[in-house]
């Protein structure tokens, strides 16, 4: 993948006004204000639909389409590139959608050539056992997949639930709680896959120190969009030819506060907030299904319910 690259010649810079945020959620000083990504396109698209001259809403079109692309959203791009082009934007949106879909067709071309039995896992965190209305495409790989219904969190955290998966150990019983970092040494899982020729491999922005040995070497904020972890993924793919063993753990959209790159996923109620995250996070599933390798396995799970 070395000789494919994304290039963005202009910055662009906007001074939004004081407002609460939502990181106060969470007080953990290591977090940062990576929740900027949902906010500044919230008070860019609140913008654009409040102005009235056509060059000025261009401007704030062509500032959305920069964040979706940035976090690799081609969906919102392309919906933010038409609005650009509605109002006249300067920028030759037309042209660089014309070379983003021949780009986005060869990754999927080099994708489907691929031989490797990989096995990918899309953790999509917070959601409650019976509750996906809003995710369509995951009923629908449900109808076609083996489920398991009787499948139990070690306890309704996250990171637990990622311990407890690599090393078998319980939070209480086994003292799981004293791990600070899964390896090779003290993963079962880690290991077996290994033996099996297998690379493992984390993509979350919330995993922290815990998956300092599996994570990819790419540091993500707190709140990253679904779509920028699922292009991590293809990356990965398409970077390696032997085994993969990808854990991919979607956070932002499905888990309190409910943050999305969407109309109605920052400014607005929590429940408003999070029909639109569990919508923004199965659309991105099924966008970026085309890049699935042929010969992969997937797993769809969850850890927990709301308020975990």
């Amino acid at each position: 993948m070395s000789k494919f690259f994304l290039f963005f010649e202009d910055e662009f810079y906007r001074i939004l006004p004081q407002k609460s945020s939502f990181r106060s959620w969470d007080n953990d000083n290591d977090y940062k204000w990576d929740e900027l990504y949902q906010m500044e396109y919230s008070e860019n698209i609140r913008l654009y639909k409040d102005e009235k001259r056509s060059y000025i809403k261009s401007l704030y079109a062509e500032k959305c389409a920069f964040l979706a692309i940035w976090m690799r959203d081609f969906i919102l791009f392309k919906e933010c590139a038409e609005l650009a082009i509605e109002n006249s934007s300067d920028i030759d949106f037309r042209g660089l959608n014309d070379e983003l879909d021949r780009y986005l067709a060869e990754c999927e071309r080099k994708i489907k050539e691929r031989k490797a039995e990989d096995i990918i896992t899309f953790w999509i965190d917070a959601v409650p056992y019976g509750e996906t209305g809003n995710m369509c495409f995951w009923n629908e790989i449900k109808e076609k997949a083996v489920s398991f219904e009787r499948a139990y969190a070690v306890t309704p955290n996250t990171k637990p639930v990622f311990r407890t998966m690599f090393c078998e150990k319980k939070e209480i019983t086994d003292e799981g709680y004293k791990i600070r970092k899964v390896d090779e040494k003290n993963s079962s899982l880690i290991r077996m896959l290994k033996s099996n020729d297998y690379e493992v491999k984390t993509i979350s922005g919330y995993f922290g120190d815990i998956a300092k040995e599996t994570e990819i070497k790419k540091v993500f904020g707190f709140r990253t969009p679904t779509s920028l972890i699922l292009w991590h993924m293809l990356m990965q793919l398409m970077d390696t030819e032997g085994r993969q063993f990808i854990i991919c753990h979607f956070f932002a959209e499905t888990h309190y506060p409910y943050l999305s790159m969407e109309i109605e996923g920052y400014d607005n109620d929590e429940s408003v907030r999070r029909t639109a995250g569990e919508k923004k996070t199965d659309n991105q599933l099924r966008y970026y299904s085309r890049f699935f390798p042929p010969y992969a396995s997937f797993i769809y799970m969850s850890d927990h319910g709301k308020g975990g």
